[in-house]
């Protein structure tokens, strides 16, 4: 007998024994039970959820009164009531009614008795589908390896709980993970072609389908679809709800397809499940109205046939308004369809109030709302004042990214004050951050051959993973007691026209770029001054303005005596004449230019640069169509510019300046010692290519850096040996042990490298990371995850080194990883770089900014840059510092004073 064979016994003789377990109930009770549970599964089967329901309920009272709360046979009737009223939708009363039958569970059974596996398991599915997938992955990877250890990959429980687990994986967006074991399970369920695996087999075919659908792989969905259907009707009988819903969800794919024939046969079919089953007064009727509509729609628009859908789209809205709530999603996706047709047909004031419902019901569209009020105040249907302010709110809440996300964070913190809350909040989110680590950890491993599985580390991995989800449920439950709701922490309100107005200087500006994703998106830029707003539209095309970005980075290509990792290119500095004015001008033309007169007399310019124009400073854009570099207008030379990521920035600042700052004047690291000291000095090239795709060998020595650093700290008036950490003392274990909430400047003179950076010959970088002195237990590579786990209140950290503001690539995240991490760390202003920075040039252009700043300590951080990156290009040290590779690559985030 193998080991899974004696485990499984020794399980099945616990579950016997147990004292509860060995109660008996007995005749006529057992007959009854075995004639109720017959009844019960005949509605089941047929989708008649109600009346299951009523079986179940008496049952589970006489039962409980025979036989007591905790009998197994009891315990699996209240998991079956509460699927049950999961199926009719009472998501929240099915998850109340299966959490408390496995807290019985769990007071009466071993951990591994597997019926106490299978309540798990139908938790961790309830958790799940009422959004607690968090909570919910623990309990299923558990149950999961549980019954793949104990029963084999083969067994009908261990493949419906690895579908179930599948469905976890989805719900936390591990979409790739979920597919993988859809396409797993499927083939073993059709071999096993038992009654119960057929049925189990209907539910995979059609969740792999809606997992396509999601995906945005529609041809593949539609596939997945029609086997679906097969499926379905051998296991269901007609006008079953399963197959009423794959109806209608394929009918919807088959429209993104443009497969109108066969969408018509399917949407007959759907219409004739429809009449059998719910009738014109239900909501899977409103859906069908809506689907029709679009099929209608379809390049008919100024036709009969487009108002007779519209009519449909208009009956499908009512029929939802009349069975739900105004907030639920099902309407706003009816209020956004609606939207877009209504702005079609040119009725632009009913289209922007759709758009409206349908953000309100959590289903907004960036195009939907910006086309539809633009719309909307171009005919007159809005007035103007309402417009800008709408605006305004609407480039606030349709943009996400990491790093607005950080900051918005960060201003939470900032507002609050109270330095319990501060930290229980800080406490909070650096646990969900762990938690999304871990998952994505689990998901590789779960994904790996058989051969490679790590046992013992998946065991780890989730043993942290359920303390974890019981530590943030009680600090959760902590956090809700100091009055601190979650949606403070995530859904920061946006700030008004009037606040952000009032937070600029007469001589200040705030731009902020609003470019859509796609080429067909309307781009738009708003541009607020004290006094004034505009809301225009920019008429530029994405596709063009990335590639005259690409240009521009292209021409741009430092690989001297940079710091960061070492390449294989030879050593080179940019051709002073090779510099894209072309691209430099037109890229100005698409963006500031249609707001010149908005800007003029603005010394000073706040900016959120989104899509392709977060991947260059705006600094080196030129305002004339010139062909020589010595003749170029730089938009420097008018506005010193401070790139924001959220227009939370602004909020940031203000707050600050009202709260305690740190004691410190400065901290910086320094000339770190790389690798043994004994690398010969004509292999320690400080080199990157831009394609970073082969990086090899050590890191060169950065020894200038001291001098920098130094010079800062005497400009701050911080004394230089306490203050500045060099060769040794520019370590990772120092800067781990330091308070660094202490310091109100932090300063880092070093490499920075980014993910796939190769370090050593065999040490590839899987995070981006600032280089430092190893020792004392630490590899000397300071990672962003590192980073996020630092406790700072700095105004200012400054990275003086490669890559720290985004990638090469147009449209890349707006800050890089290294940049977010201090942000979610506690920084409220960093200077960052979007390139490897010539050292020599860069110990210049710091030491002269900070410099400046001391001579006047009234003189901005923005406006010192500016003086400083002008002092570069009209009486550069050197000749080639003239070229923006070595001016420009610095961009101040954030306001530090």
């Amino acid at each position: 007998m193998g080991m899974k064979q004696i485990f499984f016994v020794i399980l099945s003789v616990i579950v016997f024994m147990s004292p509860v377990a060995a109660q008996v109930l007995g005749e006529p009770m057992e007959s009854y039970i075995r004639e109720q549970e017959a009844v019960m599964d005949r509605y089941f089967e047929t989708g008649d959820y109600q009346n299951a329901e009523a079986v179940l309920r008496p049952l589970i009272a006489k039962a409980t009164e025979a036989a007591g709360p905790a009998h197994i046979k009891v315990l699996r009737m209240r998991q079956a009531l509460a699927n049950v009223i999961r199926l009719q939708g009472r998501y929240n009363d099915a998850l109340r009614e299966m959490q408390d039958a496995y807290d019985i569970w769990e007071k009466n059974y071993l951990k591994f008795n597997p019926y106490r596996m299978d309540a798990a398991m139908q938790l961790a599915v309830h958790l799940s589908k009422t959004g607690n997938a968090n909570d919910a992955l623990p309990l299923a990877l558990e149950a999961t390896k549980f019954a793949e250890s104990v029963w084999g990959g083969a067994n009908e429980q261990t493949m419906l709980w690895q579908y179930n687990t599948a469905g976890i994986f989805k719900e936390l967006g591990y979409w790739d993970e979920a597919l993988r074991i859809f396409d797993g399970v499927l083939p073993r369920l059709d071999a096993a072609n038992t009654p119960k695996t057929r049925h189990y087999a209907c539910s995979v075919s059609q969740e792999r389908a809606r997992l396509l659908r999601d995906m945005n792989r529609p041809q593949e969905a539609a596939q997945a679809y029609e086997e679906t259907l097969k499926r379905d009707a051998a296991c269901f009988p007609p006008n079953h709800p399963e197959i009423v819903h794959a109806l209608g969800e394929y009918a919807l794919v088959l429209y993104k397809v443009r497969d109108f024939d066969r969408m018509g046969q399917i949407m007959d079919q759907w219409h004739d499940g429809l009449m059998a089953s719910y009738g014109e007064n239900s909501l899977p009727f409103a859906e069908y109205l809506g689907n029709r509509a679009l099929m209608k729609s379809h390049g008919t628009l100024g036709t009969p046939a487009f108002e007779d859908a519209l009519a449909d789209m208009r009956a499908s809205v009512l029929l939802r308004e009349k069975l739900l709530p105004p907030d639920h999603s099902f309407i706003g996706k009816a209020y956004m369809n609606l939207g877009a047709m209504e702005n079609d047909a040119g009725h632009y004031g009913i289209a922007w109030q759709m758009a409206l419902r349908a953000e309100q019901a959590g289903q907004g569209s960036r195009q939907l709302l910006m086309d539809t009020l633009l719309n909307a105040r171009e005919s007159g249907e809005i007035p103007e004042d309402e417009a800008l302010s709408q605006a305004f709110r609407l480039v606030q809440v349709n943009h996400n990214s990491a790093a607005r996300a950080a900051y918005e964070m960060l201003a939470q913190r900032v507002e609050l004050g109270d330095t319990a809350k501060t930290e229980n909040m800080r406490r909070f989110t650096d646990m969900q951050r762990r938690q999304d680590q871990l998952q994505r950890d689990m998901s590789y491993l779960a994904a790996l051959p058989s051969a490679e599985r790590r046992p013992d580390t998946e065991r780890d991995i989730r043993a942290e993973m359920e303390q974890l989800s019981a530590q943030i449920n009680t600090l959760g439950d902590t956090l809700s007691q100091q009055d601190i709701p979650f949606e403070a922490m995530y859904q920061t309100k946006p700030l008004s026209l009037a606040d952000a107005q009032a937070m600029l200087s007469p001589q200040e500006a705030l731009v902020i770029f609003d470019i859509g994703p796609e080429d067909w998106d309307r781009h738009y830029v708003f541009v607020a001054t004290q006094d004034r707003a505009e809301w225009r539209e920019l008429h530029v095309s994405i596709d063009n303005l990335k590639a005259a970005i690409r240009d521009l980075r292209a021409s741009i290509d430092l690989r001297m005596g940079v710091r960061a990792g070492i390449a294989l290119k030879k050593p080179t500095g940019p051709d002073r004449n090779a510099y894209d004015l072309y691209a430099a001008h037109w890229v100005y033309t698409q963006t500031f230019a249609p707001i010149a007169d908005m800007l003029a007399g603005k010394d000073h310019i706040y900016t959120e640069l989104r899509g392709p124009l977060s991947a260059v400073p705006p600094q080196l854009l030129v305002r004339n169509d010139v062909a020589a570099q010595a003749q170029a207008d730089w938009l420097v030379r008018h506005h010193a510019v401070t790139v924001i990521p959220s227009i939370q920035s602004l909020k940031v600042t203000t707050l600050a300046r009202q709260t305690a700052r740190a004691g410190k004047p400065f901290l910086g690291f320094a000339d770190p010692i790389f690798g043994d000291g004994t690398t010969p000095p004509d292999q320690q090239v400080a080199s990157l290519d831009v394609t970073r795709a082969a990086m090899r060998g050590a890191l060169a020595p950065l020894p200038e850096t001291a001098v920098e650093v130094r010079a800062v700290a005497q400009a701050v008036g911080a004394p230089v040996a306490q203050s500045v950490r060099q060769q040794s003392t520019a370590s990772e274990a120092d800067l781990k042990h330091e308070d660094l909430r202490d310091y109100r400047v932090l300063y880092f003179a070093t490499h920075g490298l980014v993910a796939g950076d190769m370090v050593t010959a065999d040490q590839q970088l899987a995070e981006p990371a600032l280089a430092l002195t190893a020792g004392q237990g630490e590899d000397g590579l300071l990672t962003a995850s590192e980073i996020a786990s630092l406790r700072l209140n700095a105004d200012w950290v400054v990275l003086s080194a490669c890559n720290t503001a985004v990638g090469d690539e147009p449209g890349a995240e707006a800050l890089s990883g290294l940049a977010q991490a201090f942000t979610y760390a506690g920084a409220r202003a960093l200077m960052v770089s979007h390139w490897p920075v010539e050292s020599r040039s860069a110990v210049a252009l710091m030491t002269d900014l900070f410099a400046r700043r001391a001579a006047d300590p009234t003189l901005s951080a923005a406006k010192a840059q500016q003086q400083a990156i002008l002092a570069m290009i009209d009486a550069p040290q050197r000749a080639e510092w003239s070229h923006p590779a070595y001016w420009a690559p610095f961009i101040l985030v954030g306001n530090p004073d």
